[in-house]
């Protein structure tokens, strides 16, 4: 890995805003594929996320794991290119592809969740059984295409056979540590650029360990009542509690 990719990673590590990169390469799109030239160009698989829980409360542990397809290719793909520096042209390579990010449940009979945002999630926790029903709510914020940092998390619960969007508030994308191998950089107004490090590269591992560490957005009080962190018009990091049996006005 060369010195310029570390020093914007510890600088993303540090919740600091990245120089953009000024030598941007021209990069064409056709039908098939988004490239700049061809033999510099290199897939990056990038991360997938899988998390285990009781999400139905019949008493047995699932598996949701994150899936990222080409209907184009119809198959599993890579998520971003070595060489593409421009945020919105993986956007529009995605789309060339047709792809789609979804969680797929090793149970069957639990529906598939698709993942709003054509680079897939950004974060996906495990929340618990939050609400004291037996069954274990999730939260998930989507790789989203704006140039900006503002996004959204969703708070997720399997209902009645069926996946429900509890509640969704708003978050800062910089907030999350970046991805292991791969993704996009965050500062203060957004991304500013994609980065790439290698499986067994220390750095990578410095990024696990940090991913693997933020609580996330969600945190129990208990039976029903939880406290998220949020961002509002009325103030910055705002805490709402939030009664999940009475699904009313929050409280600030």
């Amino acid at each position: 890995m060369n010195i310029k990719i570390q020093a914007t990673l510890i600088f993303i590590l540090l919740n600091t805003c990245t120089p953009s990169n000024n030598e941007q390469k021209e990069v064409v799109i056709s039908e098939k594929k988004a490239t700049t030239a061809p033999e510099k160009i290199k897939p990056i698989w990038g991360h997938r996320f899988k998390i285990t829980g009781d999400f139905d409360g019949d008493g047995q542990q699932e598996t949701l794991t994150e899936f990222y397809y080409s209907h184009r290719d119809q198959k599993e793909t890579n998520k971003y290119f070595k060489g593409i520096e421009d945020v919105w042209v993986l956007y529009d390579s995605a789309e060339v592809r047709k792809c789609q990010s979804f969680l797929l449940c090793s149970n069957s009979k639990l529906d598939t969740i698709p993942v709003s945002g054509i680079l897939g999630p950004i974060w996906l926790k495990n929340e618990g059984d939050l609400d004291g029903d037996g069954g274990d709510e999730v939260s998930y914020v989507a790789s989203s295409p704006q140039q900006s940092s503002i996004n959204f998390c969703r708070l997720l619960s399997y209902k009645k056979n069926q996946w429900k969007e509890l509640y969704t508030f708003e978050i800062r994308e910089w907030q999350i540590p970046p991805l292991p191998q791969a993704g996009k950089t965050y500062g203060l107004m957004g991304s500013d650029g994609l980065y790439e490090t290698d499986d067994d590269d220390g750095l990578n591992q410095e990024l696990v360990k940090a991913f693997n560490a933020f609580p996330g957005f969600v945190t129990k009080m208990k039976d029903g009542k939880v406290k998220i962190y949020t961002f509002t018009e009325m103030a910055e990091d705002t805490v709402v509690v939030l009664d999940l049996k009475n699904m009313g006005r929050p409280k600030f």
